[in-house]
């Protein structure tokens, strides 16, 4: 985990197992959420990827 120390230095106490499971499940989700929207816009062959962000 490299994000481990970095949010315990962020937030001044260190975090609990269970929020950094679940910060990082919440991360995966959104960050196949941007994936696949990004696939949907470019399935579409339209160019336009304003609205995938």
């Amino acid at each position: 985990m490299v994000l481990g120390p970095v949010v315990r230095q962020a937030s001044g106490r260190p975090i609990s197992l269970t929020t950094a499971i679940g910060f990082m499940l919440l991360l995966v989700a959104w960050m196949g959420f941007v994936a696949w929207r990004l696939a949907m816009n470019a399935n579409r062959q339209d160019g336009s990827f304003g609205d995938a962000r």
